[in-house]
């Protein structure tokens, strides 16, 4: 896996209880809707003991589980959207196992795991 970067959009939405998902295998010319296997992520995140980098809007994050190994990940401030959150997202793989204690400057602030 090579480092990229790419503008993340993100608009969170809510559905009523009990929602079902149309039919979207029309929504786009040669597109298909699939279902995905369960994988098991864990993402561990970094910031100041103040946490100065949430309040500039920055994410740093070390994930496991996606391949082909550890990830890191830095989210910052992409402008301001009409809609939702828009963020530049820097992902560079992981080049030995890592610590995730902290640093003189970071530490951990939380901790999720997710299927």
């Amino acid at each position: 896996m090579a480092p990229s970067a790419t503008v993340e959009r993100e608009v969170k939405v809510s559905v009523p209880a009990g929602y079902a998902l149309p039919d979207l295998s029309d929504v786009m010319n040669g597109g298909s809707v699939d279902e995905r296997e369960d994988e098991l992520l864990d993402a561990v995140y970094y910031d100041t003991g103040d946490l100065r980098l949430l309040r500039r809007g920055v994410t740093v994050r070390f994930r496991r589980g996606d391949p082909p190994g550890g990830v890191w990940t830095v989210k910052l401030p992409a402008g301001t959207p009409a809609v939702g959150l828009a963020r530049r997202e820097v992902t560079l793989p992981a080049r030995r196992a890592v610590s995730l204690g902290c640093s003189r400057s970071l530490c951990v602030v939380g901790r999720w795991g997710r299927r």
